[in-house]
């Protein structure tokens, strides 16, 4: 199973991908952790480009390069039977990317990335977002963070994305999650 954990900058994705995976792991399950972008060449220069203004489009290409490389490998993990916890996934760039450039073009490019069986979205106020961002990337301000909150809200209820409030201490949001999950791969076993 492809699980992958979206929201905006400043939601709590990568803590609660760390939780979730160390609990499924103690559980039994074998579990692998991955995240976007990934650690790959293409990966290391979306990182530092993000610290920049930089061309939408260059960056959709970048990001749908390195997805492709990625559910390659999430693929073979699949086959052999781990829970594959993402931190991001290609929503994100229906999300980030699509504000400037349009959602077509974003999904023509990332047509052959692998989708998640199951998306959870936390949903936090831009407003504590921000006090929990490092604020050392282009999109982590209030103004995109909030246009990205919105786009969010729009893929959750057009792909069916299972919405948690992210606003709620770091215990409660991963008491939900794992709630989702479990009931997730109880239907699947």
């Amino acid at each position: 199973m492809y699980i992958c954990i979206e929201g905006i900058d400043g939601a709590g994705k990568s803590l609660q991908v760390k939780l979730l995976s160390e609990k499924l792991k103690k559980c039994g399950y074998k579990v692998i952790q991955i995240k976007e972008p990934t650690d790959s060449e293409i990966g290391k220069l979306i990182r530092k480009l993000l610290r920049k203004e930089v061309n939408n489009a260059l960056m959709t290409l970048l990001f749908a390069a390195d997805r492709i490389i990625l559910s390659e490998k999430i693929k073979k993990l699949l086959k052999k039977g781990y829970l594959v916890i993402s931190d991001r996934c290609l929503w994100s760039s229906f999300v980030y990317q699509s504000i400037d450039i349009g959602e077509d073009w974003v999904e023509e490019v990332n047509k052959y990335a692998l989708k998640p069986d199951i998306t959870i979205f936390l949903d936090v106020d831009v407003d504590v977002a921000m006090k929990r961002c490092e604020k050392k990337e282009i999109f982590e301000n209030s103004s995109y963070l909030n246009k990205a909150r919105r786009k969010y809200l729009q893929l959750a209820k057009k792909h069916n994305f299972i919405i948690i409030d992210a606003n709620n201490d770091i215990k409660t949001v991963h008491n939900e999650i794992l709630k989702v999950i479990a009931a997730k791969i109880q239907k699947k076993e």
